[in-house]
């Protein structure tokens, strides 16, 4: 099989720098250009471009109805399921002036209708402050676990 990174090299010095903004694989990572492989990647941009546009509606478009987020920690109190994810985006939206997002895909792994992308983002953002506004810059890395439900894939965690 002929590995990802190489199709979407060639892919953006055809396309020209438009495509660049979008999600760019590691040069290390060792990804199959397959049709499922490129749903997922092209998902993950979705994603990142309602991040950025801080869109609430588009991201819970791409959520699955059996989304929960443990949120990182072992304590139950601040988990929630989809019934609060609107809450929680909108919330933490709502702290934002201007979002902008670099991300790499560092790994795809699909097993039947289950999937998970690990990626690294590099975000800088203008967060809204009482007096005035900061800018802030953050690199991170990151999982988006998805399930696949009537033929399409969903995002369950890492919003």
């Amino acid at each position: 099989m002929r590995a990802l990174p190489v199709i979407l090299a060639l892919t953006l010095a055809a396309c020209g720098p438009t495509l660049i903004k979008g999600p760019q694989v590691a040069k290390d990572a060792e990804i199959d250009d397959t049709p499922a492989n490129r749903e997922l990647i092209e998902l993950v941009d979705r994603y990142r471009i309602a991040m950025q546009e801080r869109n609430t509606s588009a991201l819970l478009a791409l959520a699955s109805r059996n989304y929960y987020e443990r949120a990182g920690t072992t304590q139950t109190d601040d988990d929630y399921g989809y019934d609060k994810l609107e809450e929680v985006l909108t919330k933490r939206l709502a702290k934002l002036i201007l979002l902008r997002l670099r991300l790499t895909v560092d790994r795809v792994a699909i097993d039947n209708d289950r999937a998970l992308v690990d990626y690294t983002y590099t975000g800088r953002y203008l967060v809204k402050g009482t007096k005035k506004h900061e800018w802030a810059q953050k690199s991170w890395e990151s999982r988006l676990r998805f399930e696949k439900l009537a033929g399409k894939w969903y995002i369950t965690s890492g919003l």
